[in-house]
């Protein structure tokens, strides 16, 4: 089985198929790219809009960099631009940057908030945060709050209007209809201040009890709090008041998914695909579902269906790659990402999972390479050092398995994991010292760690 792809944490593996799904969701959802409409009469405008322009058509050919460069010229017109900002964040994380990209979100907050748009504001909160929950699973580690980075960045000079809080601008200082309430459970919520998001979502409720927003803000902050039959409540709440949504049902849906509750979740995306048959988003679910319950052959149809609607729809060759490398059939996954890398060659996550199966095939020269090209698009990207590591072990170099591995402790200082690896590495190239360090650092963080109590007692023998 797969180690890096595998829904179980081992001594190998980590990132699941439902995390490197849920990232490039969000990537090319087009969730990032909620930009407000601006007033383009002026000349200066005009201009910074036909440099985004072709910052786009350059991302578009791949020339990363190049669209970057056109978006600084734009914002050196323009800096309040707010497409350029949205541009721009979608950029970098067509590059795999997603640290940029979420402090590209941030600003676009600030820019949305000058222009004084409480429903954008809101919605971009809701992204920003989104991004962090799930990017944070190989990038961010103990990962800031929007506001947190949005704090950062008004400490440097980036400046929102004048004594207003965001709470002030959507409800005008005292919430006088249900959406009022609403959009302060919101703000809330991106505050992580969950009660007080409920004790204002209540209110919406009870000015309006059959108020489908308000249920449906309620559902999306119990998810938030990991309580997952709270939310299934909520959203069957606002699914009684508008029966119509395929918005909820794709939340229940995941909330469902997220509660391991596969049977119910298969039924509310059935649902969704009796209203549009094409809904890729409830077959995306679809595959998400079976693949937790290891029904690859359901996961290759379901993707199959997709690719029918949509033949560049990345989800789907992703979901190809990951059923067919763990039904075996390496040349078929490495095939799918592959398809993946000429629509989009800088998902880091796709050439670390080629690395991956070139390594299980034993070709571990193209396994270096490719774990290498990961590196290179996002060298904070800590698996990509994992695998690498992994493959020159596997090739009986030692030593570059040490260097690799060390970067990965370094990237992930609290990953028992990324110790125990670590230890083994430099007790196979004789440094018992720091391998008695590592394999301390390891069981520090995870003191029952039983492999890691074992080479403990390896090493110390070696020692005396």
């Amino acid at each position: 089985m797969n180690p890096n792809l595998d829904f179980d944490d081992s001594a190998h593996g980590i990132m699941t198929i439902t995390d490197i799904i849920f990232i490039v969701i969000l990537i090319f959802s087009g969730l990032i790219i909620l930009i407000a409409k601006i007033d383009i009469s002026s000349i200066d405008q005009k201009r910074a809009l036909a440099w985004k322009k072709i910052a786009e058509k350059q991302a578009e050919k791949g020339e990363i960099d190049k669209a970057i460069e056109a978006c600084r010229k734009a914002m050196e017109i323009d800096p309040k631009s707010t497409e350029v900002w949205g541009t721009l964040g979608y950029i970098y994380a067509q590059k795999g940057d997603f640290d940029k990209s979420v402090v590209e979100d941030a600003i676009l907050e600030i820019a949305l908030r000058q222009e004084n748009n409480p429903k954008m504001v809101s919605s971009q909160i809701q992204t920003i945060d989104n991004k962090i929950e799930h990017e944070s699973v190989e990038e961010f580690g103990n990962s800031q709050s929007s506001h947190e980075i949005i704090e950062k960045f008004e400490h440097m000079g980036v400046s929102v209007v004048d004594d207003l809080t965001l709470e002030e601008e959507v409800i005008d200082k005292k919430p006088k209809e249900p959406l009022d309430w609403n959009n302060l459970a919101l703000d809330y919520l991106n505050k992580k201040e969950f009660e007080k998001a409920i004790e204002a979502c209540k209110q919406a409720l009870d000015m309006d009890p059959n108020f489908a927003t308000a249920w449906n803000t309620f559902g999306y902050i119990y998810d938030k709090k990991g309580e997952y039959k709270n939310a299934i409540n909520a959203y069957l709440q606002a699914l009684n008041s508008n029966p119509n949504s395929q918005a909820v049902l794709m939340r229940l849906s995941l909330s469902y998914l997220n509660n391991g509750e596969f049977n119910k979740t298969i039924i509310m995306c059935e649902r969704a695909l009796e209203k549009d048959p094409n809904d890729i988003e409830a077959l995306n679910i679809l595959s998400l579902v079976y693949a937790k319950k290891r029904n690859y052959e359901k996961v290759i149809e379901t993707s199959k269906t997709i690719l029918e609607i949509d033949t560049n729809y990345i989800n789907a060759w992703l979901s190809l790659g990951y059923a067919y490398s763990e039904k075996g059939e390496y040349d078929r996954a490495i095939k799918a990402y592959l398809k993946i890398l000429k629509i989009n060659p800088k998902i880091v996550v796709v050439w670390n999972n080629l690395g991956y199966i070139y390594n299980l095939k034993g070709e571990y020269n193209n396994a270096i390479t490719a774990s290498k090209r990961a590196i290179e698009i996002s060298p904070k990207f800590a698996l990509a050092w994992k695998t690498l590591g992994y493959t020159y072990d596997q090739k009986g170099d030692y030593n570059q398995a040490t260097v690799a591995y060390s970067h990965f402790v370094e990237l992930e200082p609290n990953n028992f994991i990324a110790w125990y690896n670590y230890a083994q590495s430099l007790l196979k190239v004789g440094f018992y010292t720091k391998a008695l360090d590592a394999i301390n650092h390891n069981l520090e963080i995870r003191p029952d760690f039983i492999d890691g109590k074992k080479l403990r007692k390896k090493i110390l023998k070696l020692t005396l």
